[in-house]
């Protein structure tokens, strides 16, 4: 008992749990599918925003890098004419750098002692320092020192105000015997701010925020001297500012961080949740549907192997269309072999054009028409009773009965009854012979004349009646009796 109430309520249930089913399996796909195309997304900007960093790294790398070259053609030359005298490198500087507002100040350093430095107006107190005494610049010498490259420091603030790079160059003197002999180095400062700007580097651009780390050339181990340093604590999309020694980081990120700006379209998950919803109330309508014609068809089944007659579907011709599997014992040939044939191919002609007039009277007047035929299925001789039905301009359905014992019993009824009246018939002239030859003996007992005219009247009826019935012997009795009693 309880497992019919079971099975009888996930029965009733299942097309609930059929659209839940599909509700869920359709949000997976529509938040799988929104993830996707959020993914595809998030790699179309930051392929977008890598172009953007790298063109900005370039733009940076050649403004800087023409400037190092100055640092280069001056410890070229100097390491070629090491007795350089500084009048001879305020001129070289004055070439170099006069017209350029990115560069603040060039300087000359023998033994990485200061020389020289151009321009020198301002610029006096730096004469005569030990680049070595200072222990932060010392390490950077010593780096240039023992790799022969240009290292670049900083940013540093500069007492005249600012922020800075200090590019240093090593000089070694190359007439000398002793190969490579270090002579000093030149160093040139290079105001962050104007580089930047040359470079068309902005903190915030085209809704990306951007920040550059790698102090003293340190690349990721270095700290973040430009920029917001939390652009580096979100994910961002990063290139690598080669320096001669070492490199910088340019990062940059969406101004309301990447989470923010991939969600603020969700015009497509929104319409993917809608259609799932939309499809989910869909799918239960159907599966309820199905449920539905699922049971009526059990019934409908149910009711079909109950019936003992037989269901087709004719059009105007009398083409066999439809033959439910119902009583197909009934049928004058396997179902496969009526189907889209006539009624004149399967059937005697007689029994075809009986048939044929009735489906289209049918189909005519357009109400229930009845015929009945004989019919040899197999070896038996069978009767049935058509009823037929309009279904539509050119079809009907065509009901028939197998009424064969009904048609039995009826003959045996309509033989019973021809008996029947027979024996009724031989009972009435029995009984008619007997009274009339009591009759016949009371006239003669009375002589005849004593009879009433009561009597006449009924010997008349009774002459009547055997001239009718009988011809022989009563008749010629009751001729004798009325003449005697005249």
């Amino acid at each position: 008992m309880g497992n019919s109430k079971i099975k009888r309520l996930v029965r009733h249930s299942m097309p609930i749990i059929i659209a839940l089913l599909s509700f869920a399996v359709l949000m997976t796909g529509a938040i799988s599918y929104s993830n996707y195309k959020k993914d595809k997304w998030e790699k179309d900007v930051k392929v977008r925003l890598f172009e953007i960093l790298m063109t900005k790294k370039t733009k940076l790398e050649r403004a800087l890098y023409s400037r190092i070259h100055y640092t280069r053609s001056v410890s070229a030359y100097v390491s070629l004419k090491p007795e350089l005298l500084n009048s001879e490198f305020y001129n070289l500087a004055e070439e170099l750098i006069n017209k350029d507002s990115v560069i603040s100040t060039m300087a000359l350093s023998r033994n990485c002692i200061i020389d020289a430095i151009y321009p020198i107006k301002g610029h006096e107190a730096a004469i005569g320092l030990n680049l070595l005494a200072h222990p932060e610049r010392k390490e950077i010498v010593e780096k240039t020192i023992e790799s022969h490259k240009t290292f670049i420091a900083g940013p540093v603030e500069l007492v005249e105000g600012g922020i800075a790079f200090i590019s240093y160059t090593p000089i070694f003197d190359k007439t000398n015997q002793l190969a490579d002999q270090f002579w000093g180095v030149t160093d040139i400062v290079i105001y962050r701010d104007k580089i930047l700007q040359e470079s068309t580097l902005n903190e915030s651009e085209f809704g990306f925020l951007f920040a550059l780390r790698g102090y003293n050339g340190l690349g990721d181990n270095g700290d973040v001297w430009w920029g917001d340093k939390k652009i580096f604590e979100n994910n961002p999309v990063r290139v690598n500012i080669e320096l001669p020694y070492g490199n910088w980081v340019l990062a940059a990120i969406p101004e309301i961080g990447w989470s923010s700006y991939l969600n603020q379209d969700n015009i497509l998950l929104i319409l993917l949740i809608a259609s799932s919803c939309i499809i989910s109330i869909l799918i239960w309508i159907l599966s309820r549907a199905i449920v539905k014609i699922r049971r009526n068809e059990h019934e409908l089944k149910a009711i079909f192997h109950s019936m003992d007659s037989l269901i087709i579907e004719f059009n105007h011709e009398g083409r066999y269309m439809k033959i439910p599997p119902v009583n197909e014992n009934l049928l004058i040939k396997p179902k496969e072999e009526l189907l889209r044939r006539t009624l004149y191919e399967s059937l005697d002609e007689e029994t075809a054009v009986m048939i044929h007039q009735a489906i289209k009277e049918c189909l005519k007047h357009k109400k229930l028409i009845q015929v009945e035929y004989p019919l040899q299925v197999g070896s038996m001789n069978l009767w049935f009773l058509a009823r037929i039905s309009w279904k539509s301009e050119q079809r009907v359905i065509f009901h028939a009965f197998d009424i064969t014992e009904q048609k039995s019993d009826r003959k045996k009824i309509l033989d019973s009854e021809k008996r029947l009246q027979e024996l009724n018939s031989t009972k009435d002239k029995l009984g008619l012979q007997i009274f009339c030859s009591k009759i016949f003996k009371i006239i003669i007992k009375r002589k005849f004349r004593q009879c009433s005219s009561q009597f006449l009247s009924l010997h008349k009826i009774h002459l009547a009646y055997s001239k009718i019935f009988f011809h022989g012997q009563v008749h010629k009795q009751g001729l004798l009796i009325l003449s005697l009693n005249k």
